[in-house]
């Protein structure tokens, strides 16, 4: 596969690279844009790696695919899709479906303080949770207390042999 600046059978690597971005933006899936210009997903990973300006280009190809699934998105949620209602085989109308889920993944992704999960918890009888966030001092605490507890068990084991 072409990862230099002479792409295979002497194509320029642009071509490859260029051939890639148009199909990328088409089908919207890495794997299979570079299946389709001819290179494999790895090669295209390599140039993201490698060539700065690659990179830059498949970003904001990226950005318009997001955007065109986004957009897809809003018309599955509000304009809904037709599908199609058989009876004894035959299709015999056609009915608008819409997408609650879609909808909500939108609402959650543009305004996510207001749509994102919440979860609340609390401590025994719904009183306040003690959270230790510095789990360093909790262990040089659980260290010295188990120390403290050697200590004196070695002291009561001297005890016991005098």
């Amino acid at each position: 596969m072409p990862t230099n600046g002479n792409g295979k059978n002497g194509v320029p690597l642009s071509y490859y690279k260029k051939t890639f971005l148009e199909h990328y933006v088409k089908l919207c899936v890495k794997g299979k844009a570079a299946t389709a210009a001819g290179v494999t997903r790895r090669t295209v990973d390599h140039w993201i790696e490698s060539d700065k300006e690659f990179k830059e280009e498949f970003e904001s190809a990226k950005k318009g695919v997001i955007e065109m699934l986004e957009a897809e998105a809003i018309r599955r949620a509000y304009d809904g899709i037709d599908k199609p209602v058989f009876y004894k085989g035959k299709q015999v109308s056609v009915i608008q479906e819409y997408s609650d889920l879609l909808l909500i993944f939108l609402l959650k992704a543009n305004d996510p303080a207001k749509y994102r999960e919440r979860y609340e918890i609390s401590g025994a009888g719904g009183g306040s949770l003690e959270v230790d966030i510095d789990p360093k001092s909790k262990l040089i605490s659980a260290l010295d207390s188990l120390s403290a507890r050697i200590g004196a068990a070695e002291g009561n084991k001297q005890t016991d042999e005098s």
